[in-house]
């Protein structure tokens, strides 16, 4: 959770950095990202509720740029609301899973609501545009890491390793050596 000094502005993110790169059997495939900050409709979310199988669920509904329900101390304005998903729901344990739009893109990770399997609503998304780089300092923000040469990229696509990518944005270099480690 990246925060300003005074903690009174919160923002919900974390970026892992592997250190060794998954074998080929597993089939990784790393995400692209969108940090365009609209509002979109048909979104997909992959995650994994109350560490169950891979869930995935779909809203065909606008995403509508909100806050964060309750007093919580995250920034205002920093979440995309999902009113209703049309198949599935996410439940405990989904947390910070991604929200893909319509180009298969992330444009934000799971912070909570009121979602669960008798009640498909209302969950909120962490916008990617808002961690991209609102604060100002670069351990507290997704520009530093993912756009470290600053060149003004807003999407980057996907990387799938065992098809390679055209992709000239991408950070990802695929070692195969790494596989026989």
């Amino acid at each position: 959770v990246a925060t300003t000094k005074d903690t009174s502005e919160v923002l919900d993110f974390s970026l892992l950095r592997l250190k060794t790169f998954p074998p080929q059997s597993y089939g990784p495939y790393y995400a692209g990202w969108s940090i365009k900050g609209i509002p979109v409709s048909n979104v997909v979310c992959v995650h994994h509720p109350k560490e169950d199988v891979k869930k995935i669920s779909y809203s065909s509904g606008t995403t509508v740029s909100t806050s964060f329900i309750g007093d919580t101390g995250f920034l205002n304005n920093s979440h995309w609301q999902i009113q209703l998903w049309d198949t599935g729901a996410t439940e405990g344990g989904s947390s910070g899973s991604p929200l893909f739009n319509a180009n298969h893109l992330i444009i934000g990770n799971l912070t909570g609501g009121d979602s669960q399997c008798s009640y498909p609503k209302n969950d909120y998304y962490a916008k990617f545009c808002k961690s991209w780089d609102y604060f100002p300092d670069s351990s507290n923000q997704l520009k530093y890491w993912l756009d470290p040469t600053n060149q003004g990229i807003t999407e980057c696509q996907g990387y799938d390793p065992l098809l390679g990518s055209s992709n000239p944005v991408t950070n990802v270099i695929y070692d195969r050596s790494e596989e026989r480690r």
